[in-house]
């Protein structure tokens, strides 16, 4: 897998990255 550079801005990949990690948290207090 090649490592290309990140051009999307960094609140455009933080978003979905804390939507997704608040998810697995939730999951996983239940």
């Amino acid at each position: 897998m090649p490592s290309r550079p990140l051009q999307l801005p960094s609140s455009a990949v933080r978003l979905p990255l804390i939507l997704t990690e608040e998810r697995e948290r939730e999951r996983t207090m239940t």
